[in-house]
């Protein structure tokens, strides 16, 4: 059993490798896109929920669509901050439902700030 283990750990350190170079090569075209948009809108929620769409469709298991697609929010996001740093403000302090909902939607890899109005 030890010696499967090993091995089956071998072989996700090397889908984890994989997985790397993938994501920062859609790091890298993402940083080519953003510099041919010059002034364009960086946030484009209707490519990103096309993006989502066709990885949950696409997705063939074992994880569940919605575990799919939060990973690739996250990437998204990621990818997104390098074109431009985006700003998204919440009603209330840190850790209230509106906050959850910012990171839900935009990922972690936006400045949330709150704030104490709507205002």
């Amino acid at each position: 059993m030890a010696d499967d283990i090993a091995r089956l750990r071998r072989d996700i350190d090397g889908v984890d490798d994989e997985l790397l170079k993938l994501v920062n090569q859609r790091a890298a075209l993402a940083s080519r896109i953003g510099a041919l948009k010059k002034g364009a809108p960086v946030y484009r929620p209707e490519r990103e929920a096309e993006i989502l769409r066709r990885m949950a469709k696409a997705n063939p298991g074992p994880l569940a669509a919605e575990r799919v697609t939060s990973v690739f929010r996250e990437v998204i996001s990621a990818c997104r901050g390098l074109e431009e740093a985006i700003r998204v403000t919440y009603l209330g302090p840190e850790g209230t439902f509106s906050e959850q909902a910012v990171r839900q939607h935009f990922g972690r890899a936006v400045d949330a700030l709150p704030t104490a109005s709507v205002d």
